[in-house]
């Protein structure tokens, strides 16, 4: 199916000021009132990630909030979508303030220094690609762009690029309160999942490109 015009085609830089019309295939990157959106589609779902939240559809949907202002709070709407190819329409009523600042949940701290990762033909993990592996908290996996992985009682979205890994966990009812890590060898990240809990460690310790590897223990 060819899709609808969109008015301002693929200039994202029309969505600045919370007011545009984009085309987008596959994936694309677009600011919004300075705060930064990844948006990925594919068959079946569009996934918005950005402000702090986590925004997913199936098909059509909206208008729904993008999280990370306060005050005014544009409206994302997906007005078309077949494949990998989406029409996406921004709405802004008054002026959104961005928020530079969230409260994460009780627990997530970051952790010490790891050591530096090694490229993966070196360093091939424990796990594979066995994700399940990783719910009872201790595990060693190869991730390839994005996984989505159980760890205890939580889900986390991770997606590798440029040798890091960025793990996003957010509460379905409240999509502000969320664990928000960026593993790149320099450190690694720790969380409960519910206070006085298990806790939980993750560490990068191979990566290649889009490729990594994962470590999760508990303390």
């Amino acid at each position: 199916m060819t899709p609808p015009t969109a008015k301002d085609g693929q200039n994202y830089k029309a969505c600045a000021d919370g007011n545009c019309e984009v085309l987008i295939r596959g994936s694309a990157v677009i600011t919004v009132y300075g705060v930064k959106f990844t948006f990925k589609v594919a068959e079946g779902s569009f996934d918005e990630r950005g402000g702090g939240g986590f925004l997913h559809v199936s098909g059509l949907g909206g208008p729904a909030p993008m999280s990370g202002f306060t005050g005014a709070e544009p409206r994302l709407e997906v007005t078309f979508h077949e494949g990998d190819t989406a029409v996406v329409a921004i709405t802004t009523v008054g002026t959104p303030t961005p928020t530079r600042l969230r409260t994460p949940i009780a627990g997530a701290t970051p952790r010490s220094t790891t050591p530096t990762p090694t490229k993966l033909p070196i360093y091939q993990p424990a796990d594979g690609t066995n994700y399940e592996a990783c719910r009872d908290g201790q595990c060693e996996v190869l991730l390839h762009r994005s996984a989505r992985i159980t760890i205890g009682k939580l889900a986390f979205d991770f997606t590798v690029a440029n040798g890091a890994v960025h793990m996003l966990s957010c509460k379905q009812d409240n999509p502000l309160d969320c664990y928000d890590f960026h593993l790149d060898g320099a450190g690694g990240a720790g969380w409960g999942d519910e206070p006085g809990g298990v806790m939980y460690d993750a560490a990068l310790k191979a990566y290649d490109g889009e490729d990594a590897v994962l470590s999760i223990t508990t303390e």
